[in-house]
């Protein structure tokens, strides 16, 4: 009687043991996948280095904000970095390796400068200070270094994305440096992708991310692919963004399947050539902010008749303007009989500490030269002046008072404002938003044509400013010597004018 109770017992406790067992077979029978399950622990780190006192970056730093949110939309736990020292990036890599040693996937992505040196690949901080070859080694982090750290976890599955194949920013300090990175080998359940081949050097891209970087996050958030399929697609797109003078490369040794997005998968060449429309929207948010003329050839050849094909003409014939001699800057149509006063910049308050700009509250004080508590007085009192765009006037006026100040270029503005102005009250300038405003001013010093004009006006239509209304309206109209008289208007009354091109 003993011995059946006991024989009982273990049938009941095998029962759901060979149950769940069943149904694991079941789903590896489905679809193969990774010791790792769709649901389990996923975690990123992910680093955009740009900002170096030597050959710095346009967009590592848009680049890894691009991938974190990709990332954290597949249920990733990101650890994130953006222009880090040595000793930050060191820390980071630390906490990410304990956060993957608990299981799960983990994901390590880096764009900023890197450079190879005697077949080894070293990612650069942005603090770095590199005068002889020997001091790469310890003033950089080593790539094999990280890789070892994620295989040494045995969490099953490890993707690891470098868009750090720039020209060498210190070659006169690493004479036996090579072109782009070296070819690394992937350990058991690790994937490695570069954003282009071996000893080959990857472009920054003309919008605001890389090539690689852009085509990736998209393929990323597409549901059902495998990530084999992610990197094929983004091979595909990438060539054909750069023309074939880019190619990207990868080594993996994982054995079974990885989505970000499980799913109905489309096939690649679905998604290349779809016509619906949320496919054209899709593409079109992914190069509407782009500086290269190839990008918008490809959309109005697919979408001849598309939704956003007026503007991709529009944003074409202002990207092929920009590569033709450029013309006289037109004069003037008006000319304020009041003298500006051209005083003299007073010194930048310490990082951090807030400069309060007052937005205005009605079109006397708006337009009113030298209004106390205006935000284009504070920006000039600093030295800072802003581009006469149409997009940074209507920013200055409205509520964000420092949207112009953190855009980088005129599309953008909306966009940028609400990622950055979350942390400050609307009627606040800080020391960083004075840094940017300065970074501004490079980028919009060149904006003249009256089609880029445009395409800055109509992004900000929400904006209910009637001072913007007027311009666009007077654009949409091609009454551009009107539209020119009204913003030199504006120009002079906030005191703008000396700063313009």
């Amino acid at each position: 009687m003993k011995r059946l109770l006991i024989f009982c017992l273990a049938m009941l406790l095998a029962a759901p043991l060979s149950a769940q067992s069943q149904r694991v077979t079941r789903g590896d029978a489905a679809r193969p996948t990774s010791s790792v399950s769709e649901n389990g622990r996923r975690t990123a780190l992910v680093i955009g280095n740009g900002a170096y006192k030597v050959a710095p970056l346009a967009n590592p730093v848009q680049d890894a904000r691009l991938i974190a949110e990709a990332l954290l939309a597949a249920r990733f736990r990101v650890i994130r970095l953006e222009n880090a020292s040595r000793e930050t990036m060191l820390k980071a890599i630390t906490e990410f390796g304990d956060e993957i040693d608990l299981g799960g996937v983990g994901v390590f992505y880096y764009a900023g400068h890197g450079v190879q040196v005697r077949g080894e690949n070293y990612l650069v901080p942005v603090d770095a200070k590199i005068d002889r070859e020997e001091e790469i080694r310890t003033r950089s982090v080593n790539a094999q270094e990280i890789l070892d750290r994620m295989g040494a976890a045995k969490n099953g599955l490890n993707l690891v994305f470098l868009d750090a194949c720039r020209n060498d920013p210190f070659p006169r300090a690493s004479r036996g440096a090579a072109p782009g990175l070296a070819k690394m080998d992937a350990a058991l359940g690790t994937l490695i992708s570069f954003a282009t081949a071996p000893g080959s050097v990857a472009e920054d891209g003309d919008s605001a991310n890389s090539p690689y970087s852009r085509r990736l996050a998209a393929a990323m958030r597409e549901p059902g692919l495998r990530i084999e399929d992610v990197l094929k697609r983004v091979r595909s797109q990438v060539r054909e963004d750069t023309r074939g003078r880019q190619i990207t490369w990868d080594n993996s040794s994982i054995e079974g399947d990885f989505y970000f997005h499980p799913g109905e998968a489309r096939s690649a060449a679905a998604s290349a050539v779809d016509s619906g429309p949320q496919a054209e929207t899709v593409f079109w948010n992914s190069i509407k902010d782009s500086q290269n003329p190839r990008e918008f050839e490809i959309y109005l050849k697919r979408y001849p008749e598309g939704e956003f094909a007026e503007l991709a003409q529009e944003r074409l014939a202002v990207l092929e303007a920009d590569n033709a001699p450029a013309a006289p800057a037109p004069q003037p149509v008006a000319r304020s009989s009041r003298p500006i006063a051209n005083a003299a910049p007073a010194p930048v308050a310490s990082v951090g500490a807030p400069v309060v700009a007052r937005a205005a509250s009605s079109p006397a004080q708006m337009f009113r030269p030298g209004a106390a508590g205006n935000a284009a007085d504070q920006l000039n009192a600093m030295g800072i002046t802003v581009a006469p765009t149409a997009a940074a006037y209507a920013a200055l006026q409205h509520g964000a008072s420092t949207a112009a100040a953190v855009s980088e270029d005129d599309g953008r503005i909306r966009a940028l404002a609400v990622e950055t102005f979350p942390r400050l009250d609307p009627d606040q300038v800080g020391a960083e938003d004075v840094r940017r405003a300065q970074q501004l001013r490079a980028r919009l010093a060149s904006v003249r044509n009256w089609n880029e004009r445009k395409i800055a006006t109509r992004s900000l239509v929400g904006a209910s400013n009637e001072w913007l209304q007027q311009v666009q309206l007077l654009i949409e109209d091609k009454r551009l010597d009107e539209a020119e008289a009204v913003i030199r208007a504006k120009e002079r009354a906030l005191g703008l004018a000396r700063g313009r091109p």
